[in-house]
């Protein structure tokens, strides 16, 4: 499975996506970071106006945290809760999981999207977009680890690919 996606990828990707409630889904995944598993706990009164609270039970080191997220997605986000008379439940919502969409729902239709390009994606292939665009926009090490709730970035899987095209992006 591929670690990253390029640029062109991730438009190619956008492209794809048809449905108003899963471009929001592709979009706020590769503009936070955030965990699957955080991602599906979402509930509307998680988000500010350009953050959003993610409750200690939802995150793997058993820490609350604010993570920064885009104003105008959020806005969109919002908009999207508005017309589909989502008020306080999961944005999310699924049929099982007391209300919230399952995981494996998400993967799969990423999985869809992704064959459509001809790539394997998911959620995880997200994540670590969203990283290796910040380390390439030069935000620090700290900022993008308190991002994305990772004590330790480097405990991601790297592969030399990835090494090489950020540095062939920015002409080292």
């Amino acid at each position: 499975m591929k670690q990253a996606l390029g640029e062109k990828e991730i438009r190619d990707l956008l492209k794809e996506v048809d449905c108003t409630r899963d471009k929001l889904m592709v979009k706020l995944l590769l503009d936070t970071g955030m965990t699957i598993s955080e991602f599906t706990r979402v509930k509307l009164h998680h988000i500010k106006e350009d953050s959003i609270y993610i409750p200690k039970a939802n995150t793997k080191q058993g820490k609350a945290r604010q993570i920064r997220a885009n104003p105008e997605l959020l806005g969109d986000i919002k908009l999207y809760c508005n017309l589909h008379s989502i008020r306080s439940s999961y944005i999310w919502r699924g049929y099982r999981n007391h209300g919230h969409m399952a995981t494996r729902t998400i993967q799969l239709m990423l999985k869809k999207y992704g064959a459509r390009i001809g790539l394997d994606i998911s959620p995880q292939t997200l994540r670590e977009t969203h990283i290796r665009r910040a380390l390439d926009k030069d935000i620090p090490l700290q900022y993008i680890q308190a991002q994305v709730g990772k004590k330790n970035i480097v405990a991601f899987d790297i592969n030399m690919d990835n090494v090489r095209l950020s540095y062939d992006e920015v002409g080292f």
